[in-house]
């Protein structure tokens, strides 16, 4: 008899007559995580973002206290959002690469003055001055004192950047100085209102210690100091800050308020809690070019065309880059996941995982190398949502259970961005240009096929049983691959098969949306009672 009560999915690279009983050929639009055969619900839609005049490939949604409806920032390109650690902020200010230099929003900027989110963001950073200011000295008299002077540019939001270059004078001890070509932010999408200027008596044998003298408006191109080195302010704090490079992508938060992002094969980090600078001492560099980045704990997967490194440390000033011995290369970026004590990616022979216990291909178990690259792994956009690793690409996608899952289900929906959202505890998915939150609408019509059950040309069976929470359920029966008979399942009742056929295989298919417990065929009733 065949008797089936614990129904399981996938396993694509055993031949269909050698899968264990409970395996299935094909486990379509089902769920199968608590022993029984359930259908996935349909994605149900949540909004359809302003035409963006291509496919959607990047969605996020910022105003995370909002209803889900409001607010999706959505991307022809492939982007990387983060939620800013910024001390006090309630702006919910956002930074995100992939889309031309970096940029960063906030609620306010993304949303007013249209309708395609995000409406307005600022290039990230603050630039410095390009050229020192001219200093003349107000006295006449013999000098006494040599003193250096440099000026900084302030954002809105209170951001300095790295100085200008030094300019030296020699002043009368205590005179003033009249400083001029303070020159004004230069052009571009940036949010500078304001300039300071610092100075610092040369100190012989070392560098300079800058301390501020004022801040003036970033229009105001002259200023005359009259100060004397007791009444100088704090010391500058910027001198080794930078621009992210305009080429800056892949970003991601780790603890400690650190970003980090890569270009090319150098990876940066900005300084803790200030995600505008990046300071080029924290720069390392890989031997590979870099894909892409993945965060477990306190670590960063650094994760290239080559081997995989692991990056650990608490601040940027201390990161330790290690290179992992592990042959397998990253072929799509959008397939890094990070989950949990690990990060997950596509490599050319399947899905990898790395973390704390050491490094594993998660699907050696599932599909042989040709098999997996038959699936394009270059196309796979990987999230990881309800401890489940899904993976999309074109034309539908399959769900790993988790990552010690010996089998896999499949679904048909053509996906071409997703966001999994912590606040909602739920998984959006673009789909045919609108968001649609998965596993949330109404139920699919699954398809579960058994493996191919040897009968060595004996009599078909006589009869079969489907135990149901509802019912019809739709049973169909194939023999040597060839369906012989269906049936709508009315209830739990027994019923007849009809014979006159020897075959070598028998397959089982079930069609529905009802929970199925069981299924079964047998040649004698009494073999299908339970209890």
């Amino acid at each position: 008899m065949i008797f089936i009560s614990n129904l399981g999915g996938m396993i694509p690279r055993l031949n269909a007559a050698m899968l264990p009983d409970t395996a299935a050929q094909l486990a379509l639009n089902c769920t199968l995580w608590n022993g029984d055969l359930r259908p996935l619900k349909s994605p149900l839609a949540v909004v359809t973002p302003g035409a963006l005049g291509g496919a959607i490939k990047s969605i996020y949604r910022i105003g995370m206290a909002l209803p889900e409806t409001q607010y999706w920032m959505a991307w022809t390109t492939d982007v990387d959002v983060v939620r800013g650690m910024i001390a006090g902020d309630t702006s919910e200010r956002t930074y995100f690469t992939g889309n031309g230099v970096p940029k960063v929003t906030n609620l306010q900027m993304a949303t007013q003055g249209g309708t395609s989110y995000p409406v307005n963001s600022y290039a990230l950073g603050v630039p410095a001055p390009a050229a020192a200011p001219i200093c003349v000295p107000n006295a006449s008299t013999a000098p006494a004192e040599t003193r250096v002077y440099i000026f900084t540019y302030v954002s809105a939001w209170g951001e300095e950047g790295a100085p200008s270059p030094p300019r030296s004078v020699a002043v009368t001890e205590g005179g003033s100085v009249q400083l001029t070509a303070l020159a004004t932010a230069p052009g571009g999408n940036y949010n500078l209102v304001s300039k300071r200027i610092y100075r610092s008596q040369q100190v012989a044998g070392g560098a300079p210690i800058y301390q501020f003298v004022a801040e003036i408006a970033n229009a105001t191109t002259s200023y005359n100091d009259t100060l004397k080195s007791t009444q100088l302010g704090e010391e500058l704090s910027t001198l080794h800050y930078a621009m992210p490079p305009a080429s800056l992508t892949g970003l991601v938060a780790l603890p400690n308020g650190i970003m980090a992002g890569f270009s090319g094969s150098d990876l940066y980090f900005c300084e803790p809690y200030l995600p505008y600078a990046w300071p080029e001492k924290y720069r390392l560099t890989t031997d590979f070019q870099i894909v892409g980045l993945g965060v477990f704990g306190s670590s960063l997967l650094v994760c290239t065309k080559g081997s995989p490194y692991l990056v650990t440390g608490v601040h940027p000033d201390g990161m330790s880059m290690e290179r992992i011995e592990l042959d397998q290369s990253c072929v799509s970026k959008r397939s890094i996941v990070s989950v949990g004590g690990g990060v997950m990616y596509a490599s050319p022979d399947g899905l990898l995982y790395v973390g704390a216990g050491g490094s594993r291909v998660v699907t050696a178990g599932l599909y042989t190398r040709a098999e997996w690259q038959a699936l394009d792994p270059s196309t796979i956009n990987g999230y990881f949502y309800d401890g489940k690793y899904i993976a999309l690409y074109a034309g539908g996608g399959f769900i790993l259970n988790s990552i010690e899952d010996t089998s896999l289900t499949k679904f048909d929906e053509a996906v071409t961005a997703g966001y999994s959202d912590p606040i909602n505890d739920a998984l959006y998915l673009s789909i045919g240009g609108s968001i649609r939150k998965f596993n949330a609408g109404a139920d699919k019509t699954y398809t579960w096929r058994s493996k191919k059950f040897q009968r060595f040309a004996r009599p078909m069976y006589a009869c079969a049983r489907v135990d149901a929470d509802s019912y019809p359920v739709t049973l169909n029966i194939y023999a040597d691959g060839v369906l012989k008979h269906t049936k709508a399942v009315a209830d739990e009742d027994i019923f007849r098969i009809p014979g006159g056929y020897r075959p070598r295989e028998v397959e089982i298919e079930l069609t529905g949306t009802a929970r199925v417990r069981m299924v079964g065929l047998a040649d004698n009733p009494k073999e299908l009672k339970i209890g």
